[in-house]
């Protein structure tokens, strides 16, 4: 078998600024990706979840979320078409249609990063 590999360059004029986190893809082969910044307090950039063109490096926002920390360990949700993210406090869980979120809080009094992986089956 025969594996294809390419590279995009992002056509980002922030990119310098940015970092992308997990990169997960949906039912239709669209990649998503946690963009945020990579130091705190310039340009009051807000972290989103956006989508990636694999053929061109454009980027889309889907959904920009309003929150301090950042959203790790993304995992795709075939069935409702929703972004399932993670970090210390909450579940986030990302409506890629419309744009909203909502979160789950998380029993992690300690503030310790005990949660690593999420798993759609």
């Amino acid at each position: 078998a025969t594996i294809l590999i390419q590279t995009v360059d992002f056509n980002n004029p922030f990119i310098s600024n940015s970092i992308y986190g997990d990169l997960i893809i949906d039912n239709n082969e669209n990649i998503y990706s946690f963009k945020y910044k990579n130091y705190r307090g310039s340009e009051n950039f807000i972290p989103r979840i956006v989508k990636l063109d694999p053929n061109t490096g454009i980027e889309t926002d889907i959904a920009l979320i309003d929150e301090e920390h950042n959203i790790q360990s993304l995992a795709f949700n075939p069935y409702t078409n929703q972004i399932y993210g993670l970090n210390d406090d909450y579940i986030y869980i990302i409506n890629i249609i419309n744009g909203t979120y909502s979160k789950v809080g998380l029993e992690n009094s300690s503030k310790i990063n005990i949660y690593q992986s999420l798993i759609i089956k």
